[in-house]
């Protein structure tokens, strides 16, 4: 992740780009599970920022959705305005979220150093999809030559996604991932899986203990449904598939792909296996031969006994 700094002096902007600490301590979410956020001084490398600037007067932690909507989290003024509060939190109603922000608390003047204990720090316990996209940390910087100058750390983190599952209709066997049928047989392979909007699901086709798979070649196979969002966790959609096709003449793996963008999210197996034909202990030929024979034994001791007799 790289950090985007602005310089505003005069209308001249200068960007700067340095590698740095994360704000988010995880690049992908865990749905329903729980991460952290923090902004402060340390987020952002010593080399882009004077050192004689000590001072911060505004800690800003918020969200940029899709579209660039910024969503703020939490406004953190360390100075104290008459009649305002210092610290301004904007937790959504029913989300269990824990902002903290703390130290900062200097002086003015003479300006004392404040850099090293102002934080905000901003815990989710309960992790959605719509809590994906990317978390901006905000420091104000107040120069001793006067005036103030903001520098900027931007993480972007993607919502996790389910792993899916496969289910085979008619299913013959135990095991969940593998099935024994009969050859021509037609089956429906299914997979479903939650995760946030935007995914692509794909299915891959290979040899029983083959490593090479491609892309299933019959997409009138195929049907998909469109996403549907869920009602939990808020942003995530449903996803589903259906394979439809006739079982081959040797063991075949399958296997549904979810990706978002270029990077696969996840993926799952499924084995067929192919029921052995039935073969019958003696045909109609081998009967009519064992036949024959036990004829010519009866005529053979029949001739021997007519010899006897004379």
């Amino acid at each position: 992740m790289w950090l985007l700094v602005s310089i505003s002096t005069a209308g001249l902007f200068i960007a700067v780009c340095a590698q740095l600490q994360p704000i988010v301590n995880k690049p992908l979410i865990p749905i329903g599970g729980i991460f952290t956020v923090t902004c402060d001084a340390n987020r952002f490398p010593p080399d882009s920022i004077p050192s004689h600037w000590n001072v911060i007067t505004e800690l800003i932690l918020e969200r940029i959705a899709g579209g660039g909507q910024r969503e703020p989290i939490a406004v953190y003024r360390p100075f104290p305005i008459p009649g305002f509060s210092n610290v301004s939190k904007f937790i959504p109603t029913g989300r269990n979220w824990i902002v903290e922000a703390s130290g900062g608390i200097a002086s003015v003047d003479p300006p004392t150093n404040n850099k090293a204990t102002i934080k905000i720090e901003w815990v989710v316990k309960d992790a959605q999809c719509s809590d994906a996209g990317i978390y901006s940390c905000c420091a104000t910087y107040l120069q001793p030559e006067g005036g103030t100058e903001k520098f900027t750390k931007s993480q972007d983190v993607n919502a996790s996604t389910e792993a899916p599952v496969l289910t085979l209709d008619p299913h013959n066997g135990k095991a969940p991932d593998v099935s024994t049928n009969t050859k021509g047989e037609i089956v429906k392979l299914k997979c479903t899986f939650e995760g946030p909007g935007g995914l692509v699901l794909s299915w891959l086709t290979g040899p029983s203990g083959g490593s090479k798979f491609v892309p299933y070649p019959t997409k009138e196979d195929i049907q998909s449904v469109t996403p549907r969002p869920t009602e939990q966790p808020v942003g995530c959609g449903e996803y589903e598939s259906t394979l439809t096709f006739k079982v081959p003449a040797v063991d075949t793996v399958y296997m549904c792909v979810v990706k978002d963008g270029q990077e696969e999210a996840s993926r799952k197996n499924f084995k067929i296996l192919v029921k052995p034909e039935t073969r019958n202990t003696g045909t109609a030929l081998d009967q009519r031969l064992c036949g024959n024979l036990f004829l010519m034994e009866v005529l053979l001791w029949s001739t021997i006994l007519k010899c006897h007799l004379v």
